[in-house]
């Protein structure tokens, strides 16, 4: 049915029940998806940790943008994804989920770069979060509210 997939795009609702047969076969066949975009509306509520485990099958990029539904439920994120690149933009993540950032960070070998603009992170939190990026050498996005402004913060790991 599918091969190793380069890339998938969501921007429509699925049914829980087509996630999970695609999320079964591919696990069962072993493969892989290098990168994938899911737009908010399309994550569903309900089965958010079981919706996640596909997570696990990503090897390179994934992208969650607009969700709110993520920002809630974002430990779940980081518990199954895997890859190399993590975007989590624009998802209402709140500052009191840094702590699983931090985690995330120091047991995912494979994550190159993490981008979190347009979150509700403090600066503190930030400082944190960047100072276990630059351990890992791993590069951090973060926008930050400057006011009449906002401005984005790129740290490299080091």
């Amino acid at each position: 049915m599918f091969d190793n997939l380069r890339e998938i795009k969501i921007d429509t609702p699925i049914p829980n029940e087509i996630w999970y047969k695609i999320f079964s076969h591919l696990q069962e066949q072993k493969r892989s998806i290098s990168n994938m975009t899911i737009l908010g509306h399309c994550i569903p509520s309900d089965y958010i940790e079981e919706f996640c485990q596909m997570f696990s099958l990503i090897t390179g990029k994934l992208k969650l943008q607009c969700s709110p539904i993520i920002g809630e439920n974002v430990q779940y994120v980081f518990k199954y994804f895997k890859g190399r690149e993590l975007i989590i933009y624009k998802c209402d993540i709140q500052d009191s989920v840094f702590p699983s950032v931090i985690s995330f960070l120091r047991e995912n070998n494979k994550i190159k770069i993490l981008d979190l603009r347009a979150n509700n992170f403090t600066s503190k939190s930030i400082k944190l979060i960047i100072e276990e990026a630059k351990k890992k050498k791993v590069e951090c996005l973060f926008r930050i509210n400057g006011g009449w402004k906002d401005f984005s913060v790129k740290v490299y790991g080091k």
